[in-house]
């Protein structure tokens, strides 16, 4: 019976690692960790890890990009996003709407904290992996349950840090207020970064399993 128990216990601990590793990818490559309203030009802007998007550009904009073969896609003809690799490697302003605020536009380009921010959750997915290529075995390996919490812990601090990191260089002022022709916005953390939290409650729930996975509890 207490082996029963332990199977379930070590399979429910699989289960949320694998929902925090999803979670993750999503909150990776969704264009939206910071967002803001720019009522001045009537336009949302969406900032991501990897690419920005924005609702409300002009037409001049909207056949600027349309004449593009590259670097843009449109999601349901609404939302037009870009890769914050084209605005690092190119200094001109070709894929920039006339509307917007020299203040907006520099936040689509990557800094060191967008950098650091994808290098831990992509190292938070590395781990992920591994701990359900040990997770996989715990139930007939006993002796592999210590790597696997070891790894399940690892995997919850990293998604930590990554939380940690972002929220606090999000708050500085520089990042967070947008300065427009007749007032300032403030950016406000988008859906990306909560699901980089569900992530990171799932990888400690994981983890939690994981402890009690021990022999002495049974």
């Amino acid at each position: 019976m207490a082996s029963k128990i332990r199977r379930i216990v070590i399979i429910c601990s699989y289960i949320f690692t694998f929902l925090g590793m999803f979670h993750s990818i999503l909150a990776l490559i969704w264009p939206s960790w910071q967002t803001v309203n720019l009522e001045e030009n009537n336009t949302t802007h969406y900032h991501g890890l990897f690419h920005d998007c924005i609702d409300g550009v002009s037409n001049e904009f909207i056949d600027k990009l349309n004449n593009s073969n590259k670097d843009i896609f449109s999601i349901d003809n609404q939302y037009y996003c870009i890769s914050k690799f084209y605005y690092t490697k190119n200094n001109n302003t070709f894929y920039r709407d006339k509307n917007d605020f020299l203040d907006e536009y520099k936040r689509h380009k990557f800094y060191g904290w967008h950098i650091f921010t994808i290098l831990i959750l992509l190292l938070t997915l590395i781990t992920s992996f591994f701990s359900l290529c040990f997770g996989a075995y715990t139930c007939c390996c006993p002796a592999i349950l210590l790597i696997n919490k070891a790894m399940t812990f690892l995997t919850w601090l990293l998604s930590m840090i990554v939380l940690i990191v972002f929220y606090y260089y999000s708050q500085k002022s520089d990042n967070r207020f947008i300065k427009g022709l007749v007032d300032t916005y403030e950016q406000h953390l988008g859906i990306g970064y909560f699901l980089q939290m569900a992530a990171t409650l799932y990888h400690f729930i994981a983890f939690v399993l994981a402890l009690f996975t021990t022999k002495k509890f049974y």
